[in-house]
């Protein structure tokens, strides 16, 4: 890297490098995002994309990061936002619910190229909430959730420091006199800690979960620009788009320093990531269902030993080197044993299903009994 910047204010080892992302600057594809181990991201901007590929090849073989289920390989590193998140299988977990929805609009921020290295592409997260007077703020009342159509920054859902004033700036007052401070809270939030807490949670209830898909429309899918962009209001100054202007093409220094600046003063959206709809985050029910559906049948579940012993431990067997299923128990006396499923057991003229488990010694001493 050092060949081909100049002015470089530090030095970081190639052993620390986790991941390494493309990134645009002033809607130039001609940067660099390399994320440590020591949980920080250095940003370099190139001349042009010639150089940010040779730049690849002469960093570690380790792609965009362990997290997304990507080969770790230069290659990765050098796919763009939209093949990152094709090839990617976090919006498949995050549909069954094995990620948060924090993490996985972070996943989205971060392969769109959104950064905390540039504040023209800023991570983006939805407004949620619309209640700041109440005394309590209940998560259940559709009222107190905002249609998701605006955004803020992610700080809000995990740094409540940013809530307080500890370093003491002096912001001036306010047109009425009054000091500016601390961020004033709403009367739900006791503190900044509390504030963050209720809005993170408010961030994975079920209320923005079921919407969330939309909002992921609106700033990385097929709503972002285009005539759905138009017919959702949701039109920005046209410098703010990818790939609205060359900046290689402008010979005039003046007219390229203008587009620069304008650039710079109205930000940049993100990569759009999708041409077709978001798929919705799959619902408890269908992930669970059984949860929810009452048993016709009761199962009985008969465990026989031969010693009075108490059964002091039950775990399932979730070893793959045991052929069968099976139920380990643990005695009192120290005796343990490896019960199987009897599917030839059957419980007298009982209408209802039965089966029986039945123990096999592993010791010298008989097996413990219960039933």
């Amino acid at each position: 890297v050092l060949r081909y910047c100049e002015s470089l204010h530090g030095r970081w080892n190639l052993q620390e490098i986790r991941a390494v992302f493309l990134r645009r600057h002033l809607l130039q594809n001609i940067a660099l995002e390399l994320f440590l181990a020591t949980r920080t991201a250095i940003m370099f901007a190139f001349e042009n994309q010639e150089t940010v590929r040779n730049v690849v090849y002469q960093l570690p073989r380790v792609g965009v990061g362990v997290k997304y289920g990507l080969p770790q390989s230069r290659k990765t590193s050098l796919m763009t936002p939209r093949q990152l998140f094709k090839h990617s299988d976090m919006c498949l977990k995050w549909q069954k619910r094995e990620i948060s929805n924090f993490d996985y609009l972070m996943f989205l921020n971060t392969v769109a190229g959104r950064t905390f290295n540039d504040l023209n592409q800023y991570p983006v997260f939805p407004w949620i909430l619309t209640n700041y007077s109440s005394e309590q703020l209940d998560l259940n009342v559709a009222a107190n959730f905002r249609d998701l159509s605006k955004e803020l920054i992610p700080e809000l859902f995990y740094l409540p420091e940013m809530l307080r004033n500890d370093n003491g700036f002096d912001f001036g007052k306010r047109s009425d006199g009054v000091k500016i401070n601390d961020v004033v809270l709403p009367k739900w939030a006791s503190s900044p800690e509390e504030f963050v807490l209720l809005h993170r949670q408010a961030l994975e209830s079920d209320l923005v979960s079921c919407q969330l898909n939309q909002w992921i429309d609106l700033i990385f899918g097929y709503k972002q620009k285009g005539p759905e962009a138009v017919r959702a209001t949701n039109v920005f100054y046209y410098l703010t788009y990818e790939g609205a202007v060359s900046l290689k093409s402008i010979e005039n220094a003046t007219q390229l320093e203008a587009i620069q600046q304008q650039i710079t003063s109205f930000g940049q959206t993100p990569v759009q990531l999708l041409a077709e709809a978001h798929p919705p985050r799959h619902s408890v029910m269908t992930m669970a269902p059984l949860m929810f559906r009452r048993c016709e049948d009761d199962l009985c579940m008969l465990m026989k030993f031969i010693s009075n012993s108490p059964v002091v431990f039950l775990a399932a067997n979730t070893f793959q080197q045991l052929p069968q299923p099976t139920v380990v128990s643990v005695a009192q006396n120290l005796v343990f044993a490896l019960n199987r499923w009897d599917n030839s057991y059957t419980y007298g003229a009982a209408t209802r299903g039965a089966l029986c488990i039945s123990g096999d010694k592993t010791g010298e001493a008989d097996n413990a009994a219960v039933s």
